[in-house]
C-alpha cells in the first residue's frame, strides 16, 4: 500500500511541476494528456509500478522534444551499456569489462527481435527527437 500511496504522490508533482510548467506540453492534446494520467493513476493504485513507469515515459515522450523525459535509473543499473545511434546504426561505446570485446559493435536485435521493429514498438515510450 505504501508504495501505491508513494506513486500517487509522484504523479501529483509531476502534474503541478511538468504538465503545467513545461511549455511543450501545450502541443500535446489535453485529452492525450488526461488519458495518460488516467492510465498512471490506475497503474499506481494498484501498486503496479513497471506499468506506471512505462505509463509515465509515454506520457513524457508526448511533446518529442528531446528533453522532457523519464529515465528509470534502475533499468540502467541492470546490464551498464552505453549505446549510441550514429547514423542509422546503434553503436556499443561503453561496457563493463565482460562485455568489452563487444565495443564498437553495431546493435542489431534484442532477445531475437530485430532493433527496427524493436524501435517501432518502444517508440511510445521513448522521448526526444527522431535522431
Amino acid at each position: 500500500m505504501e508504495c501505491s500511496v508513494s506513486m500517487i504522490r509522484d504523479l501529483e508533482v509531476l502534474e503541478a511541476s511538468v504538465l503545467t510548467v513545461d511549455p511543450s506540453f501545450r502541443t500535446v492534446d489535453r485529452a492525450d494528456i488526461a488519458r495518460l494520467l488516467s492510465g498512471a493513476a490506475q497503474a499506481a493504485r494498484a501498486g503496479a509500478k513497471d506499468a506506471f513507469l512505462l505509463a509515465l515515459m509515454r506520457l513524457l515522450a508526448r511533446p518529442g522534444n528531446g528533453h522532457t523525459r523519464l529515465i528509470p535509473n534502475a533499468a540502467v543499473s541492470i546490464l551498464p551499456l552505453r549505446f549510441v545511434t550514429i547514423g542509422a546504426s546503434v553503436r556499443l561505446l561503453g561496457a563493463p569489462p565482460e562485455c568489452s570485446w563487444a565495443i564498437g559493435q553495431d546493435l542489431v536485435a534484442i532477445n531475437g527481435v530485430p532493433l527496427r521493429q524493436f524501435e517501432h514498438a518502444t517508440e511510445l515510450f521513448l522521448a526526444g527527437t527522431l535522431q
